[in-house]
C-alpha cells in the first residue's frame, strides 16, 4: 500500500471523491494506489492542500509505521473545531438561567495522546535497535581473542554498559541468577551463534540447563529485534 491509499483512508476519502477534487477520472486514483503510475508532479501540492498541509513526501512512499502514525496524528490536529469536538456540555447554571461552566469535549483527546505514546515508543525502539545493530555489526568483524580482552577486562560491565546502553536493560529482566551476562554475552558470539540449538550443547565442557536457556532467551531477543537472522 503507498502512503497516497493509507493517507485517503485514515481522511476517509474515496477514490471518486478525491478524484472529483483532482478534476481526473478515478481510474488514474488506482493506477496511482497499485503503483503502475507514478503520482504526476503537478498533483502533488494539490494533494497537500487537500489533505490540510501533509508533507508530498508521504504520497507515493511505502510507508514505515512511524509514517502512519505521524499521519494520524496530523489527521487529528488539523481537524475543524466542530469535527473534533461533541456538543457543548453545560455544567452549571445559576437562578438566573446563566450559564456558569460549559465545556466542549474534545471527543479525538485520547485518540491523539495514544498516538503520540505509540509514537515516541516506537521512535525509541528503532534508535534502540539501530544501536544495537551497529555495536554487534562491530563486534562480528573482531576475532575470538580480541573479543575475549574487550569484553573481559577489569571494567568489562562498565565498557558493556557504555556501548550497549540500554540493551543490557533489557537481559536484566531475564533475572538470572549465577549467570555473568557480559561473559554469556561474549560466549554467545563465539561459540554459539550461526550453530543450531541441538548441537549447542556439545560447546561447553559442562552446560547447564540455566545456562543453555540464557542462550535461547537472548538469542530470541535478538531475532524478536532483528538484530540476526536465524535460516
Amino acid at each position: 500500500m503507498i502512503g497516497l491509499e493509507f493517507v485517503c483512508q485514515v481522511f476517509k476519502i474515496d477514490n471518486k471523491e478525491l478524484a472529483a477534487k483532482l478534476k481526473i477520472a478515478p481510474p488514474n486514483i488506482s493506477t496511482w494506489f497499485k503503483g503502475t503510475r507514478e503520482i504526476p508532479h503537478k498533483y502533488l501540492s494539490v494533494l497537500t492542500k487537500i489533505f490540510r498541509g501533509l508533507s508530498s513526501e508521504y504520497f507515493q512512499k511505502e510507508l514505515t509505521y512511524i509514517d502512519e502514525i505521524r499521519i494520524r496524528i496530523h489527521h487529528i490536529e488539523t481537524m475543524d473545531f466542530e469535527d473534533r469536538h461533541g456538543e457543548l456540555v453545560v455544567y452549571e447554571i445559576d437562578n438566573t438561567d446563566k450559564v456558569i461552566l460549559d465545556e466542549y469535549f474534545d471527543d479525538y483527546e485520547k485518540d491523539l495522546e495514544y498516538w503520540y505514546k505509540e509514537l515516541n515508543q516506537t521512535l525509541k525502539i528503532n534508535s534502540y535497535q539501530d544501536r544495537v545493530k551497529y555495536i554487534f555489526e562491530t563486534i562480528w568483524t573482531l576475532d575470538a581473542d580480541t573479543k575475549k580482552a574487550l569484553f573481559l577486562e577489569k571494567n568489562a560491565e562498565e565498557y558493556v554498559v557504555g556501548k550497549l546502553n540500554s540493551y543490557l536493560d533489557l537481559l536484566v529482566k531475564f533475572e538470572v541468577q549465577n549467570i555473568n551476562v557480559v561473559e554469556s554475552i561474549v560466549r554467545y558470539f563465539i561459540h554459539y551463534h550461526g550453530l543450531k540449538r541441538n548441537k549447542w550443547q556439545e560447546q561447553d565442557l559442562f552446560p547447564n540447563d540455566k545456562l543453555l536457556d540464557f542462550y535461547k532467551d537472548f538469542e530470541d531477543i535478538l531475532i524478536k529485534h532483528e538484530i540476526i537472522v536465524i535460516e
